[in-house]
């Protein structure tokens, strides 16, 4: 299950839907308890897939979420936000992965990249060479 930027109108209904998909990913039947003080998650890894321009390094310059801090809703909002603004993404998609320990998770981020203008060719060109 992946987890994407979403919009609703409906006071409340956006965060509850991202919660319940969260717990989806996780595989927790229980209450998720990503943002209490008292059990937090933590984030044991952070992966970077489908990348082939752009480097790993500057992508995770991009992201607020780091290895070690405890899970946040609103910092994965952020960083899929952020990877968009760079402009050189297509299509950002976050999968949370149950990490070694209960209390831990393994966030993988999917990106698909924009095409890359290999070539322009210009046809009916009388006045300049296409060399």
């Amino acid at each position: 299950m992946f987890l994407k930027p979403f919009h609703s109108n409906a006071p409340g209904s956006g965060r509850a839907l991202f919660f319940a998909a969260l717990a989806l990913c996780l595989g927790c039947g229980g209450v998720l308890r990503a943002e209490d003080d008292t059990n937090p998650l933590k984030i044991s890894a952070i992966k970077i897939e489908g990348n082939k321009n752009i480097s790993s390094l500057i992508i995770y310059g991009h992201l607020e979420e780091k290895e070690g801090d405890p899970f946040s809703l609103r910092r994965v909002r952020m960083d899929i936000h952020n990877l968009f603004s760079m402009g050189d993404f297509k299509d950002v998609k976050v999968e949370a992965q149950e990490g070694a320990k209960a209390d831990q998770v393994i966030l993988v981020f999917k990106v698909t990249e924009r095409p890359l203008i290999n070539e322009v060719i210009f046809r009916g060109n009388k006045k300049w060479d296409s060399k």
